[in-house]
């Protein structure tokens, strides 16, 4: 199915108990993960981190 989609694009899918990411295969948009305890945090920007108090 992916591989008919042209262009960059990245997709949360959220599930009670999973967090599903996807990006592109040319990595344009590259996926930062980021955990704390019990929390996890996905983003297409690393400087969204400085915006979370503590992460």
């Amino acid at each position: 199915m992916f591989s008919k989609i042209e262009g960059s694009y990245c997709m949360l899918l959220l599930k009670r108990e999973a967090i599903y990411a996807v990006r592109d295969r040319y990595d344009y948009m590259p996926l930062v993960v980021g955990r704390k305890q019990d929390s996890w945090v996905v983003t297409t920007e690393i400087t969204t981190f400085d915006n979370i108090i503590g992460l």
